[in-house]
């Protein structure tokens, strides 16, 4: 178990050496359980923050008064963009994201935030 232990070390060690260096790998990440997840990687950035940024903006619209279609309205919006966001996750996960997939999967999140609200 102690043996274990320092050989961990020595391989966390090794992979701060090469970070240091700029020469790890996504092998050396995967040894010290470091998972990289397509999905955080893209909210990280600008647009995949201004996207996070409209589903927070749905999600709010629904707390606000409004009329019964508008709020069904919101709601459908708010169902389709999480369904589309946990299908790519699946997707990328299983590395059978494709293309195609991606233009369907941006046509209709285009078109549900470019589609005007009905109040």
């Amino acid at each position: 178990m102690e043996n274990e232990l320092s050989n961990n070390e020595a391989q966390k060690a090794a992979i701060e050496t090469k970070l240091q260096q700029s020469t790890i790998t996504e092998n050396d990440l995967n040894k010290i359980g470091y998972f990289r997840n397509p999905l955080l990687d893209f909210l990280k950035t600008e647009s995949g923050s201004k996207c996070a940024d409209g589903v927070v903006n749905l999600i709010n619209s629904l707390s606000q008064k409004g009329h019964a279609t508008h709020k069904w309205d919101t709601v459908s919006k708010v169902v389709c963009i999480i369904f589309v966001v946990i299908a790519t996750s699946v997707l990328l996960y299983f590395d059978k994201f494709e293309p195609s997939v991606g233009i369907l999967f941006g046509t209709i999140v285009g078109y549900l935030f470019g589609k005007p609200n009905k109040e």
